[in-house]
């Protein structure tokens, strides 16, 4: 049995932490523009991202560099698909630079608790990744994932080891008690996950900002490897193979 671990790269002033972050990793999901990163860290971290064999994920986000994508926007839809376009373009064209390529789309922060909920930023977000031809990283719920099966998207669903859930698996606000879990908090739970293989899930995120993000994730990478458990991207495994 195989899983994915994923971080959010490309949005934190140290570039040190990304480094190191992709040293254990297997798939990056790199910030293209709209929270956070411009065509200096994209093609910094793709290069990196493909000497270590790791997998690339397109980061969209609202356009809101100061809010660091955190706030819902109430914006067109099509203001949102052109500035998606944009963002994924411009990934794109870093991992060409670095000789790869964008594997799937991951949406952040806010736009991805927006497309749990509204068919219409799902459907930007769906049309984005069939216009494209990649997959999608998503919640094992909501409308972006019932929305992108219909139309015949590979979907994939995620759990995060350093965040709080709340009761109907949606994950605890920032800034609520319990939004961010503490280390072994996490390795429990993580342990827990193993034995029930992992709830479905495909892929583990880590969040590259969560207070030493770097040991939490080399604990996550060992614990798995002591579980027997190899790591690959979630791209690199059909679903039926995970379920």
């Amino acid at each position: 049995m195989t899983i994915d671990v994923n971080s959010d790269v490309g949005e934190l002033p140290d570039p040190l932490i990304d480094a190191q972050l992709l040293s254990l990793i297997s798939s990056a999901n790199v910030a293209c523009g709209g929270h956070a990163g411009d065509h200096t860290t994209m093609l910094r971290v793709c290069r990196l991202a493909a000497a270590h064999g790791v997998s690339i994920g397109a980061q969209v986000s609202y356009p809101d560099r100061e809010g660091f994508g955190r706030r819902r926007l109430d914006i067109s839809s099509k203001t949102l698909h052109a500035s998606l376009t944009r963002q994924f373009e411009d990934l794109a064209q870093a991992a060409h630079s670095a000789a790869t390529f964008v594997t799937y789309i991951k949406p952040h922060g806010a736009l991805y608790h927006a497309a749990i909920d509204d068919p219409v930023t799902a459907d930007v977000i769906v049309h984005l990744a069939n216009e494209y031809r990649v997959s999608l990283l998503t919640l094992g719920f909501g409308e972006l994932r019932e929305r992108a099966e219909r139309a015949g998207i590979s979907v994939f669903h995620e759990a995060f080891v350093d965040r709080g859930y709340q009761p109907d698996g949606r994950l605890t606000p920032r800034g609520d008690p319990g939004a961010i879990v503490d280390e072994v908090t996490a390795i429990s739970r993580l342990t827990n996950w193993v034995q029930h293989r992992f709830h479905g899930a495909h892929s583990l995120c880590v969040h590259s900002d969560t207070p030493d993000a770097v040991v939490l994730t080399r604990r996550v990478r060992e614990t798995l490897i002591g579980c027997g458990l190899g790591i690959r991207p979630f791209t690199f495994t059909s679903i039926d193979e995970t379920t």
